[in-house]
């Protein structure tokens, strides 16, 4: 039964229709506590709710019934991210690595967080090695090398988002902002 309850609040959530979703989902959690995917879920309405302790304690919740599960310790980590819980953030994003290597969508997601730590590119450069065709990693990982003044690098990565998507001004005009600021160095 808690399975149908489930299925029923993912459509109300994409709907936008979280009141519903969410009695759907305690419900849920009422039939069958030891469901991961019932406390995710929840998490997820909370989050959308902007009770977002209330979420980390739910994604807590899945992650201790299925600790196998990289999607939970995603999630737990880009809340964390936005409370500005760097090193959880990060913790979380290593342990699903750890459990899924091959996920572009964590090395990127650590990536970013760890912009600010200037560990990123590393990061970047498996995110990359795994999806490259996605340009607006490229572009993030030219901003990094741009800002440790690695312009040749930075250079390289713009071309690489633009050769994906030649349209993006916006590349083209950092691009050329790079450019200058190696002549001025």
């Amino acid at each position: 039964r808690s399975r149908a309850y489930l299925v029923r609040a993912r459509a109300l959530l994409m709907k936008g229709e979280n009141d519903e979703a969410m009695a759907d989902l305690e419900q849920a959690v009422k039939l069958d506590p030891e469901n991961a995917e019932a406390w995710a879920m929840r998490a997820e309405g909370k989050e959308k709710q902007g009770d977002l302790e209330g979420a980390l304690e739910d994604y807590t919740k899945a992650i201790r019934l299925d600790p196998k599960q990289p999607r939970y310790l995603m999630r737990r980590a880009s809340i964390h991210e936005v409370q500005e819980e760097t090193e959880s953030a990060i913790a979380d994003m290593t342990a699903a690595i750890e459990l899924d290597p091959d996920n572009a969508a964590a090395y990127s997601q650590r990536a970013e967080v760890q912009e600010y730590l200037a560990k990123g590119i590393a990061d970047y450069d498996r995110a990359l090695e795994l999806q490259p065709e996605d340009d607006e990693w490229w572009a993030a990982r030219a901003d990094l090398k741009r800002q440790n003044e690695d312009y040749d690098g930075a250079t390289a990565d713009y071309d690489a988002a633009l050769r994906l998507k030649p349209e993006d001004e916006t590349y083209l005009e950092v691009r050329e902002r790079v450019a200058e600021e190696r002549e001025s160095s």
